[in-house]
């Protein structure tokens, strides 16, 4: 039987004998390696390397930790082979490592020794001889070891004196080399915690990834936010003034107006409202979900008057109807045109007070006082899912311009524009309309009117007009996709159950190979009367692409498109037909060189990877849109030349805060920057263009970039060649240089060279352009 007490008394014996060992060599751990590591330092700054890399190796048997002793070997060792790369490698023989109490042989891997291992060696001994000085204790060492076959051994473990003694001096530099090792592993898991972080961050500010957010009632997430603010001045007391419109960085026409409430003073968007928002979310990865927005804010109070027509005193007459939005308690200011002469009636703003506005003279016609009928709508989105692994379904009563389809085709034949424009799908159909009453009578033809769906947006920026319809995907085959979206827009005055154009776009590509993909695109826009409901125009565009990867890298593109439209179908003496081709083709290129095959985004998605230090890559392309091309929903005009701030040198992004949606906008920079430099291709032009991007790491990029253009006639209309170079000088110090050149054809008399109409690409009369300037 053994004895309980007598076995308790020795166990705390050994545990009191064991404590002591280990403590009392750490005061003097610390002081020797302190003094090592102050010796090394000072051999390290007159250049005497083998000297201070021996000093560190001795800290580093004594303290495998130790942070400055392997900072230090690692500058040692750049130099080491750097200066001695002729010298053959050495191998490392197998070591035996013999613990307290447990003796294990362990196989190491061969690793080559930096140097002249010689004064090295030498100096490990006199650090061992010192080590045989210490008293006969346990030390703690960190014996980091990679074997060729299974260790027993644990990687930290407890070496007499002795023991250390008998470790060859081959495995006392594999220590060092190790402790290197161990130091590049913690760096690269700290390196991955920070990407982890990152990506944390980046969920969090994705929507669609905020999980923790709100409150989960049942299979319900609710979410949102409320605003709450007023102003005062000496002499108002202000809880609802804003507008989007006023904000004088977009060119506000109201910078020299007297109209509404900003009466003559330099104009901006004060923002000042009250708001709250919600969102109710399901949130299954399959099945049904549903998600709804609900939003009261002032713009969530719209008024209109009824159908009115005045007049004015040369006989001419106008149909017109008063729209109000409760953000600024005032009726929009709109254009109207006379029903017999055409005359133009600018309406002003004017104020609503106690639901009526007062009577006033406008252009010489004679607007009189009116109720105004109030309309609440806070709904902002509905829609509901259905996904399963191969299909999705989304009916959407109430969307954002962000349900529109953007098609992936090389010329993106839906969606297509620029990020300060409201996407084309939110436009309404506005009908041609004759003027019998001039001699002879002329027609304005009918339209897809972006009036009311540019200016209705909040002080975020975030397009108001809404979308109905419903979105399909289908994929059977992993090769195979198919797309389709059928949508009508309704703008901020419009009653739900009126339609004023139909819009589809559909895709469906089919990848034949790993490197090789053919798609098709058809989109079609049906614009209607609405008083009675009666077709008026239509467009119709398809066509084909291919991309074809020529080897990893290298890609080939190319599209054809044919379109047919017809306009003001109800009216037989003013109906027009067109029709007309697109084709494009570009090639690709990446250096180093990786699959591109399936970039979303073409050209615009190379970036670098993380295990790369340099990029280059170019594209060439070339494009022609016959004259009668049309496409009602994509906007090319906006495109075709350099934003205005493209053309200086930035420091920081600009117009961060005025992307469309503001604070939670969904447009990037990088759709920004995809458009900031024109490409030239419009209806209407032959266009051959060339970009080529150099970047090396975070240090040095460069962009050059050439376009030609002529009318498809062959007149020549520009050539532009810029180029941007960054250099990245220290951490703290960054330079740019960046040249433009443009050349042009002489002036035509009365054509404005540069302003054009963003509707239809022509450039305005302007009878203060002389003939043949340059």
């Amino acid at each position: 039987m053994i004895n309980l007490k007598r076995a308790s008394f020795v166990l705390a014996l050994i545990s009191l004998a064991l404590l002591f060992c280990l403590k009392t060599p750490v005061l003097a751990e610390k002081i020797s390696t302190d003094y090592l590591c102050g010796l090394g330092k000072n051999s390290y700054d007159l250049g005497k390397y083998d000297d201070a890399l021996s000093e560190f190796q001795k800290v580093l048997l004594v303290d495998p930790d130790n942070q400055v002793a392997k900072d230090y070997v690692n500058k040692i060792f750049k130099v080491n082979f750097t200066t001695n790369t002729q010298e053959p490698a050495q191998s490392v023989r197998a070591a035996t490592v013999t613990t307290v109490n447990t003796p294990q042989a362990v196989k190491t891997t061969n690793i080559p020794q930096p140097g002249n291992s010689l004064s090295k060696n030498q100096a490990m001994d006199e650090a061992i001889l010192k080590l045989k000085s210490l008293p006969e204790t346990i030390a703690p060492v960190v014996v980091p070891l990679v074997s060729t076959t299974p260790v027993v051994l644990p990687t930290s473990t407890f070496l007499s004196k002795q023991a250390v003694n008998n470790i060859p001096q081959e495995t006392k530099n594999e220590i060092i080399v190790k402790a290197e090792a161990k130091k590049e592993a913690d760096k690269q898991e700290a390196a991955k915690k920070a990407e982890a972080k990152k990506e944390a961050t980046n969920n969090e500010s994705d929507p669609s990834k905020k999980n923790e957010r709100g409150y989960k009632v049942g299979p319900l997430r609710i979410t949102g936010q409320t605003q709450l603010s007023f102003g005062i001045t000496p002499n108002d007391f202000i809880w609802k003034r804003a507008n989007f419109d006023l904000n004088e960085k977009f060119l506000s026409w109201r910078m020299t107006s007297n109209a509404a409430f900003n009466h003559g003073f330099n104009t901006y968007d004060p923002a000042i409202y009250d708001s709250l928002s919600v969102n109710l979310d399901t949130e299954n990865k399959e099945g049904f979900n549903f998600h709804s927005n609900i939003t009261v804010d002032p713009w969530s109070f719209t008024g209109k008057s009824s159908k009115m027509t005045v007049s004015n005193g040369s006989g001419d007459s106008a149909d017109i109807r008063l729209l109000y939005w409760s953000n600024t308690g005032y009726i929009l200011n709109q254009t109207y045109y006379g029903n017999l002469k055409g005359l133009t009636l600018n309406l002003p703003e004017l104020k609503v007070i106690n639901g009526k506005t007062t009577g006033t003279t406008a252009s010489g016609f004679t607007i009189p006082g009116t109720d105004i009928d109030r309309q609440f709508q806070p709904v902002r989105e509905l829609w509901f899912d259905y996904t399963n692994d191969k299909a999705k379904f989304r009916l959407f009563p109430m969307g954002y311009q962000d349900q529109a389809y953007s098609s992936d085709d090389p010329l993106n034949i839906s969606n297509h524009g620029i990020w300060w424009k409201d996407s084309k799908w939110l436009r309404m159909y506005t009908p041609g309309a004759l003027h019998s009453g001039n001699t002879p009578s002329d027609f304005t033809k009918g339209s897809w009117d972006d009036t009311l769906s540019f200016i209705s947006k909040d002080s975020t920026g975030k397009y108001l007009t809404a979308l109905r319809g419903f979105a399909f995907s289908l994929q059977p085959e992993e090769a195979t996709t198919f797309d389709t979206t059928i949508a009508t827009p309704k703008h901020l005055w419009q009653d739900y159950n009126v339609v004023d154009n139909v819009i589809s776009a559909s895709r469906l590509k089919h990848s034949f190979a790993d490197n090789f993909m053919l798609g098709g695109t058809f989109t079609s826009r049906t614009g209607f009367k609405t008083d009675p409901q009666k077709l008026d125009s239509e467009n119709f565009v398809g066509g084909v692409d291919l991309a074809y990867e020529v080897a990893d890298g290298m890609k080939a593109v190319a599209e054809i498109l044919s379109s047919k439209s017809k306009y003001d179908m109800s009216n037989s003496n003013y109906e027009t037909e067109s029709h007309g081709n697109a084709y494009y083709f570009s090639f690709i290129t990446r250096y180093p060189r990786s699959s591109i095959m399936n970039l979303k985004y073409g050209y615009d998605d190379i970036t670098m990877a993380k295990d790369e230090n340099f990029l280059i890559k170019s594209k060439i392309y070339a494009s022609r849109m016959d004259t009668g091309f049309d496409s009602a929903l994509s906007d090319f005009h906006n495109t075709r030349q350099d934003v205005s701030w493209s053309r200086h040198i930035h420091f920081r992004k600009p117009m961060g805060y005025y992307a469309q949606g503001l604070e939670g906008s969904k447009t990037n920079w990088g759709e920004l920057n995809s458009s900031r430099i024109g490409d030239g291709i419009d209806v209407g032009r032959n266009t051959l263009g060339f970009r080529l991007e150099t970047f090396l790491e975070d240090k040095f990029a460069n962009l050059f970039d050439v376009r030609n253009v002529h009318n498809v006639n062959g007149k020549f209309v520009e050539n532009v060649v810029r180029d941007e170079a960054t250099v990245q000088v220290t951490d703290k110090l960054t330079a740019k240089a960046m040249g433009i050149y443009q050349k042009m054809p002489k002036t035509v008399g009365g054509i404005d060279p540069f302003i054009y109409d963003g509707k239809t690409g022509n450039f305005f009369v302007n009878d203060a352009v002389p003939n043949g300037a340059d």
